[in-house]
């Protein structure tokens, strides 16, 4: 988001009711790691007109061979996710 000549982000997922329950008006522990990220999309959007983002929900039952690859890659990470 911080590169000037980027104007369009797609984001693939399978989770979009995750996001949902996350967005929930509830207290969630995941919306204090959701707030630095919407501050930053904010910029992203306001930065420039033609700048978007669009989601793409891709279940893992449709079984596109990337989705495979970026879940493989995703479960190998040795980057432990931190909880605030």
């Amino acid at each position: 988001m911080e590169i000037d000549n980027i104007h369009d982000i797609t984001v693939i997922t399978d989770s979009i009711t995750a996001v949902r329950k996350i967005l929930e008006s509830k207290v969630d522990p995941l919306q204090n790691m959701l707030i630095p990220l919407a501050a930053a999309v904010k910029t992203f959007l306001s930065k420039d007109g033609r700048n978007k983002i669009c989601f793409w929900y891709c279940p893992s039952r449709a079984e596109w061979p990337r989705h495979k690859l970026v879940d493989d890659q995703v479960k190998a990470s040795s980057c432990a996710p931190i909880f605030l």
